[in-house]
């Protein structure tokens, strides 16, 4: 027999082998709740208590406002509900930063006039965010040498032109 209850444990099953955590904020009550994962990549413990307040704490100061703002935009009625952003977590000065992907969705009264939920996921992205540096870095180092070789090549051309043309005379 199928029931709601085994639906709601293959999804969690699902979510947990992804390695993506979840976020419930209801923006009347200001409760935020957590899943460990979000907890985690945070570098928090799977008992911390979070508000929103502690969520924007625990964003790099370069990302805070954008992502805030990308929140009070899923949470405005005249927006489109959704959140996509990637930012860095770092809860701690002395903690290592993270980099994070967080896509949510704001849903709201019948009226459209308020906000009543904002729930999302969040997946930890800090490898895939370094092997684009390092494949942008090698890249770049690929570029030098390509004009480098270029320039050889120019100058070896030249010479050779200047070869032909003192055999010519």
């Amino acid at each position: 027999m199928h029931t709601a209850s085994s639906d709601v444990e293959r999804l969690q099953t699902a979510v947990d082998a992804a390695g993506v955590g979840t976020w419930d904020f209801n923006p009347i009550s200001g409760e935020l709740v957590w899943s460990a994962r979000c907890k985690e990549i945070f570098g928090l413990p799977p008992t911390a208590q979070v508000s929103y307040d502690d969520f924007l704490a625990g964003i790099h100061p370069d990302d805070r406002a954008a992502t805030d703002a990308a929140v009070q935009q899923a949470l405005d009625p005249a927006g489109t509900g959704t959140y996509d952003i990637e930012y860095r977590t770092r809860w701690q000065e002395s903690g290592p930063t993270r980099w994070a992907r967080a896509t949510g969705k704001g849903f709201f009264d019948a009226n459209r006039t308020h906000a009543q939920r904002f729930i999302g996921t969040i997946t930890d992205v800090t490898d895939y965010k370094a092997l684009l540096d390092r494949i942008k870095q090698a890249y770049e180092e690929l570029e030098v040498k390509v004009t480098f070789r270029n320039l050889e090549l120019e100058r070896e051309v030249r010479q050779l032109r200047a070869q032909v043309a003192s055999a010519g005379e």
